[in-house]
């Protein structure tokens, strides 16, 4: 849930790529730790930094498009396609979109954060 605090080691999932990220700011966001990562993208558990949808220190997850894959127009542009559906979707079952935006040159989805 939002406002929670970090996950523990056991929450995390564990991607098939390593991920060349340090902790630390990210747009409007404080990477914490990496959650997952794909072929595509990367998952984090973060903090906002600043306020928006009234979220500021709370625990969020941001997904964000691997570094290498920033230039390729083709995949930013699926990325950003699911941002606008996420975005579109609301129902008890399906994570809270947030924001989405860039930082860094890199597209991101911001989400509520979900614990079991």
């Amino acid at each position: 849930m939002l406002g929670e605090g970090p996950a523990s080691a056991s929450d995390h999932g564990s991607g098939t790529q390593q991920s060349l990220w340090a902790p630390g700011d990210f747009g409007h966001f404080d990477l914490l730790s990496r959650i997952a990562g794909g072929g595509m993208a990367e998952v984090f558990l973060a903090r906002c930094i600043h306020d928006f949808s009234s979220a500021a220190g709370s625990y969020v997850v941001v997904k964000r498009i691997l570094p290498r894959l920033a230039g390729r127009p083709d995949l930013v542009a699926l990325f950003e396609q699911e941002a606008r559906i996420l975005e579109r979707l609301h129902h008890p079952n399906i994570i809270r979109f947030l924001e989405c935006g860039r930082s860094e040159g890199l597209p991101y989805i911001a989400m509520e954060r979900v614990r079991q």
